[in-house]
């Protein structure tokens, strides 16, 4: 095996991580998006009179007739936009302390 093999084997061994543990997890970077669910939910008639929306089993909202207008409530964490409904989800990304590691080596 030549030099440069074995350079790049020990580059990539589970023994050589990209990133020192103790650089991470400092900071977060917490995002939020918008899935939509429009084809997952269903609709169904409530004693009252009202239409509940379902995601699975869950109640996310409900729609109101007032005449012939209709009135939609969502529940927390979804929305509804242009006929459309959208749960929002919050991901989380640990950001690490430095973008370089090594710099007390003198080489960047």
């Amino acid at each position: 095996m030549s030099k440069d093999q074995d350079l790049y084997r020990e580059i990539n061994s589970e023994h050589s991580k990209t990133v020192d543990p103790s650089l991470q997890n400092e900071s977060q970077e917490i995002t939020q998006t918008r899935v939509e669910i429009t084809e997952d939910v269903a609709h169904k008639q409530e004693a009252d009179g009202e239409t509940g929306i379902y995601l699975k089993d869950k109640k996310i909202g409900r729609i109101k007739s007032q005449g012939q207008q209709h009135m939609y409530e969502m529940a927390e964490g979804f929305e509804l936009e242009n006929e459309k409904i959208f749960k929002k989800e919050k991901t989380v990304q640990q950001q690490p302390k430095a973008y370089v590691e090594g710099c007390d080596m003198g080489w960047c």
